[in-house]
C-alpha cells in the first residue's frame, strides 16, 4: 500500500486551488499594506506556484519521505484523532502547523502552501521593518535552497523564521519577541536552538550598536575551543553517535568508513575541517545526479556571494561582522560533523546562510556586493 493510499492523499493539483488562492491574495494584500516593490511582488507570486512543481512533477515525493509524516500528523491534529508520529519534533512541528489559516490538508504538497504562508509573511514583516534591503530581499526571494524548501512539506521553513525573526529582534533588543521566536526551535530542532542562544548575549551588551571587536571574537572562540576540549569525554561518544545516526538515517549503509572521534586531535581537526566541507558539498566530482549537480552550482554562487560579502563587511565596519561571522562558523563546524548527505546538508544550512548574509548586509549596511562604475565626469 502507497503512502497515499495510507493517510488518503488525493492527487490532483485542484484539491490545492484554495491553498494557492489564498496564498495569492495575501502577496497582494501584504504588497499593498507594506509597498513592496513590484518586482518583490512578482517574485513572491512566483513562490506561491512553486509547491505545484516540486513533488512529483520535479522529483518523486518519496525522494523526502518526511513529508509523509507531518501530513499525516497534521491531517490527526486537524480531525481531531491522536498524533501517532513517535518523533517529539515532527508531533510538535505538526502541531504548528495545523494552525496556519489554511483550508485544506489533501495532497502531498498541501503543507508546501502553508510553509509558502509562512515565508511571505515573514518577508514582508521584514521589508516593513527594514530589516532586509534591495540586495538582501533579492537573496531571500532567489535562493534556490529557500524556493524549495519553503515548498516543501516539512518543518524547515518554520525553523528557517524562526531564527530570521529571533535575529531581528535580539538587534532591536526586544527580549520578549525574541524569546517568543527563538521558543519554538526548542521544541522542532533543539540543535538551532542551542546555537541561536548567543542572541540573547548579542542583545544584552548591545552589540547592535557597540559591535564585537576581532580580539573579543578571537577570545570568545578560544573559549569555546577550551569548554569543547573540556567536555570532550561526555561530547565526543555522543557525536559519534550522532555520526552514526545520521549517516543510516540518510541511507548510509556501510558505516564503516565514517571517521570517529578518538582523541582531541580528532575532535579540532574534524571540527574545523568538517565545517568548512558542510559549506560546500558536494564538489562538482562527487555529484551523480542531476539534482545534485543544480547544488553545485548553487554552492559555487553562494560561496561566491559570502565570501564577497565577508570581503566587503570586513572592509568596512569589521566589528559589526565579527559576531555574525563567528556564529556562522560555529553553526556549520557543528553541523558538519554529523551531516554527510549532500540533501540533508542543503537543507540544514540554508537558515544559516540566510541569517549570515541578510543580517551582515542589515548591520554592515551592505546594500550591493559588486562595486558600482563611477560615473565619468562630464567636465573632465
Amino acid at each position: 500500500m502507497s503512502w497515499y493510499q495510507r493517510i488518503g492523499l488525493e492527487t490532483s493539483f485542484l484539491y490545492d486551488l484554495p491553498n494557492f488562492l489564498i496564498c495569492i491574495l495575501v502577496v497582494f494584500i501584504v504588497s499593498s499594506s507594506v509597498k513592496l516593490p513590484r518586482n518583490y511582488m512578482l517574485l513572491l507570486l512566483a513562490h506561491c506556484f512553486v509547491p505545484f512543481i516540486l513533488n512529483d512533477v520535479l522529483f518523486p515525493t518519496s525522494y523526502m519521505p518526511d513529508q509523509f509524516k507531518y501530513i499525516a500528523s497534521v491531517i490527526d491534529i486537524r480531525s481531531g484523532n491522536s498524533v501517532t508520529e513517535s518523533s517529539s519534533n515532527v508531533a510538535n512541528a505538526s502541531w504548528m502547523l495545523a494552525f496556519i489559516p489554511l483550508p485544506f490538508v489533501e495532497t502531498t504538497q498541501s503543507l508546501g502552501f502553508f510553509n509558502k504562508l509562512i515565508f511571505i509573511l515573514m518577508f514582508a514583516f521584514l521589508y516593513k521593518k527594514g530589516g532586509v534591503n534591495r540586495f538582501s530581499a533579492y537573496f531571500l526571494l532567489l535562493y534556490p535552497s529557500i524556493v524549495l524548501y519553503t515548498g516543501l512539506s516539512l518543518r524547515d521553513t518554520l525553523v528557517f523564521c524562526s531564527m530570521m525573526l529571533s535575529a531581528y529582534f535580539a538587534i532591536k533588543r526586544n527580549f520578549l519577541l525574541m524569546t517568543l521566536f527563538i521558543a519554538p526551535l526548542y521544541f522542532i530542532k533543539f540543535q538551532n536552538f542551542f546555537l541561536m542562544l548567543p542572541l540573547f548575549a548579542f542583545a544584552l551588551f548591545n552589540l547592535t550598536k557597540k559591535g564585537l571587536s576581532v580580539r573579543k571574537a578571537l577570545v570568545i572562540l578560544v573559549i569555546v575551543i577550551i569548554v569543547m576540549l573540556m567536555s570532550f569525554p561526555i561530547a565526543a561518544p555522543l557525536i559519534n553517535s550522532s555520526r552514526l545516526a545520521m549517516y543510516r538515517e540518510d541511507g548510509g549503509v556501510n558505516a564503516e568508513g565514517i571517521p570517529l572521534i578518538t582523541n582531541v586531535g580528532d575532535f579540532i581537526y574534524l571540527g574545523i575541517t568538517s565545517g568548512l566541507y558542510f559549506f560546500a558539498k558536494p564538489f562538482p566530482w562527487e555529484a551523480n545526479s542531476p539534482l545534485q549537480l543544480i547544488q553545485v552550482f548553487e554552492n559555487l554562487i553562494i560561496m561566491f556571494i559570502v565570501v564577497k560579502l565577508t570581503v566587503q563587511a570586513w572592509r568596512k565596519s569589521v566589528r559589526d561582522l565579527m559576531f555574525w561571522l563567528v556564529l556562522f562558523l560555529v553553526s556549520l563546524s557543528i553541523y558538519g560533523l554529523v551531516v554527510f548527505n549532500y540533501g540533508t546538508a542543503a537543507r540544514y544550512r540554508f537558515p544559516f546562510i540566510a541569517l549570515y548574509v541578510v543580517y551582515v548586509a542589515y548591520t554592515c549596511n551592505i546594500t550591493h556586493i559588486f562595486n558600482r562604475k563611477k560615473k565619468l565626469n562630464p567636465s573632465c
